[in-house]
């Protein structure tokens, strides 16, 4: 199965612009998150529960790294086309 992309109008060619900003937004996405998880996970090895708030907090956090890693992969693609 052969996969297409098409380029955004006025996108550069060659090289990895678009990669390089997006790979920034996944490495903070990605800290963001661990250390939200980190946080919760020690408090539950305490003995403690989250707030409701926290565990928003976390599923935030996700939905920004899953966003994150989309767009990255996007950008990957369209960056550096491959045939398949």
């Amino acid at each position: 199965m052969k996969v297409l992309f098409a380029r955004p109008h006025g996108e550069q060619a060659s090289g990895d612009g678009g990669v390089e900003p997006v790979t920034l937004r996944y490495n903070a996405a990605f800290d963001v998150y661990q250390e939200i998880v980190d946080r919760n996970t020690s408090l539950m090895l305490s003995g403690s529960k989250p707030s409701l708030l926290a565990y928003l907090e976390e599923e935030r956090a996700f939905e920004e790294l899953d966003g994150a890693r989309h767009a990255l992969l996007t950008a990957a693609a369209l960056a550096y086309p491959t045939v398949h």
